[in-house]
Order: structure tokens, then C-alpha cells, then sequence
């Protein structure tokens, strides 16, 4: 009998069943996985293409994925840099010396010895410090949106739709429905969307630049702000990323060189989701044993 150890790293809320409980970033639930915990979703995936095999899957759990990313780059490197998430959203994960976390952030007690992954959500990080224009997202107060200062203005999820409401209000948003997302940015920046934008194209690529620009800036920001707070003494910042939106704009990647001056060293980590969840079940099947 097959038995496949299995860990998944997930973006959505569980519940002590391991069932999905919301979605965000614009899916729904189907009925079919609604109260269906996610250990019978795989079974039921795998008996699709294994029908002639007896097997069984043997779960350990689910990860953030921003800490996947992290046990990829870990394992990918001696270095003990950061990792980072920047898709749609934004997300960071790096280790603290126990002695190191606020002692409000510690739910159990450690040894001087102990490290601790810290998942530190850093879409949320900015209240009071980003200034927000009209053209933001708006406060959750308004349409219970989270308040996320960072993401807002980092993220391939929300910089299109910041550009989308700058084109709308000056009249210059074009008649061609357009998809706001990340693909349109890296596309406007190369120029490729002069039959869409046509004699405003130049001014479009100049407004998307000063965006990036400013995502650039309070990224940077937010990774030494980390790199600070790690006490880290290094000259260089070594920064494993995932994320389509900064893989694919060269503009993103070119500024955090620049604007760091070369103190923020990217370096993408290819299926770090899969590798990163991959070790994590081999530690538990390890520790069990």
C-alpha cells in the first residue's frame, strides 16, 4: 500500500479540521470542498489519476506560505537571510533569536538557544508613515477591507488598481476593458500596450514608473527596517523572493538594487512553495521517528 507523506502550504484561513473557512483574492468556496477537510480533497484528487493503486496519504499539516519560502531559501543557502512573498500581496518570514521577540509575541517559553520563525505579515506594516492618496484602496472602515498601508502600495494586486482610478479621474482610461493586475504593469512598462493606450502611452509608462517607484522605496524601508531588526551587521541583505509580479517586472527589480545601493540582493526561489512544504513534513516525519 503507497503512502504519501504530504504537507501543503496554503493562503487560507483552516479550521481545527482543516477545512477552508473564507477565501479571498476573489475566490469562492465551491460546495463540493465546503466542510471537506483538505486531507480529503487530496484523496480524492489522487484517486482521479491513482485508480489501480491502493494508497493512503499520511498529513502533516499545513504551513503559511511565506514560511515555506523561508525553509526554501534556508535550505537553498548558508546564509540566514529573509525571505519574501511579492504577488499579489505582500508577506516576509525571517528568524529572531528568542531572546530577540517581544516578550508579548511569546506564547510559550524559550532557551536562550531557541530561534523562532517570525511571519510577520508586513502588508500591514506603515499606519501613520505611507500616505495614502485618493486613489488608494480605502480604509476598512469604508468596505471592511483590511488596512494594509504596505501592500497597498507595494503589491500586484493593488498598484493596478491605483493606476486604474489615476487613468479614470483624468479622462485618460481607454474605451478596451482592461484587466488590472500585475501583467498590465509589466506590459505597460515595456511598452507593449501602445496600440491601447496609444498618444498616452508615454504619460501612462511615466505614472506606472512613479508607482513602482514608490513601492520601491518603502520596500526597501521594510527589508532594512528586518535586516535592523535581526541585528543583522552584514553589509549585503540576501532576500529569497517568490512572487509573479516582481519575477516579471524588470523596473521592480532594477529600483530595489538601485534605491539600496546594492545592499538588497534578490534572489527567486523556483517552487520554494513546494520545497519549503516538502521540508516541513520531512522535520515532523523526522521528530516522530
Amino acid at each position: 500500500r503507497l503512502t504519501f507523506l504530504t504537507g501543503i502550504t496554503f493562503s487560507f484561513p483552516l479550521n481545527s479540521r482543516n477545512e477552508i473557512t473564507t477565501m479571498g483574492k476573489g475566490f469562492t468556496i465551491a460546495e463540493e470542498v465546503t466542510s471537506v477537510s483538505i486531507q480529503e480533497v487530496l484523496e480524492q484528487s489522487f484517486e482521479q489519476v491513482l485508480v489501480k493503486f491502493d494508497f493512503k496519504i499520511q498529513f502533516y499539516g499545513v504551513i503559511n506560505d511565506s514560511v515555506a519560502v523561508y525553509l526554501a531559501n534556508k535550505a537553498s543557502t548558508e546564509e540566514d537571510g529573509i525571505s519574501l512573498i511579492l504577488g499579489t500581496g505582500i508577506n516576509s518570514c525571517f528568524s529572531l533569536p528568542s531572546l530577540e521577540v517581544p516578550s508579548n509575541k511569546k506564547l510559550l517559553e524559550y532557551s536562550q538557544n531557541d530561534v523562532l520563525l517570525i511571519n510577520s505579515e508586513i502588508g500591514f506594516l506603515g499606519e501613520k508613515y505611507i500616505p495614502l492618496t485618493q486613489f488608494d484602496p480605502p480604509n476598512s472602515s469604508k468596505d471592511n477591507i483590511p488596512f494594509m498601508p504596505l501592500e497597498y502600495v507595494t503589491s500586484g494586486n493593488w498598484i493596478p488598481l491605483a493606476l486604474g482610478n489615476v487613468l479614470t479621474y483624468y479622462g485618460i482610461m481607454p474605451q478596451t476593458p482592461l484587466k488590472l493586475n500585475g501583467q498590465l504593469i509589466c506590459q505597460i512598462l515595456e511598452d507593449e500596450t501602445v496600440n491601447i493606450f496609444q498618444d498616452h502611452q508615454d504619460l501612462v509608462r511615466e505614472l506606472t514608473a512613479m508607482m513602482i517607484e514608490r513601492g520601491v522605496t518603502y520596500l526597501c524601508a521594510a527589508l532594512k527596517g528586518i535586516s535592523r531588526f535581526k541585528k543583522n551587521d552584514r553589509q549585503i541583505i540576501q532576500v529569497g523572493y517568490v512572487g509573479s509580479f516582481l519575477r516579471h517586472c524588470k523596473l521592480y527589480q532594477k529600483r530595489v538594487e538601485q534605491i539600496s545601493k546594492g545592499s538588497i540582493q534578490l534572489r527567486f526561489l523556483e517552487h520554494s512553495n513546494l520545497i519549503g512544504a516538502a521540508i516541513d513534513t520531512l522535520q515532523h516525519v523526522a521528530t516522530s521517528s
